[in-house]
């Protein structure tokens, strides 16, 4: 069991909810500034990057967030420390 979360570009997200019928394999891509801008926070917040992979141990628990051009997303494992992580 793990905590996900998937971040994507407001406007296709809000088409999205609304329209069952989309993939969301396909969503809007995120402007390439505000990827190097988030990669960026991650770097500053203590992630260590692996390509597109950043990883950062926070409480015994190992945060993981996938970076691409469509969506960001981050994942936490069920872990024994995963709640005071969050």
């Amino acid at each position: 069991m793990s905590y996900d979360i998937g971040l994507y570009d407001k406007d296709w997200l809000r088409k999205a909810l609304n329209d069952d019928s989309l993939d969301w394999t396909k969503s809007t891509e995120i402007p390439e500034k505000k990827i190097k801008q988030i990669e960026a926070g991650l770097l500053a917040k203590g992630y260590a990057r692996n390509l597109n992979e950043y990883e950062k141990i926070i409480n015994e628990c190992p945060i993981q967030v996938l970076v691409t051009y469509h969506s960001v997303e981050l994942g936490i494992p069920y872990w024994s420390g995963s709640s005071s992580a969050i």
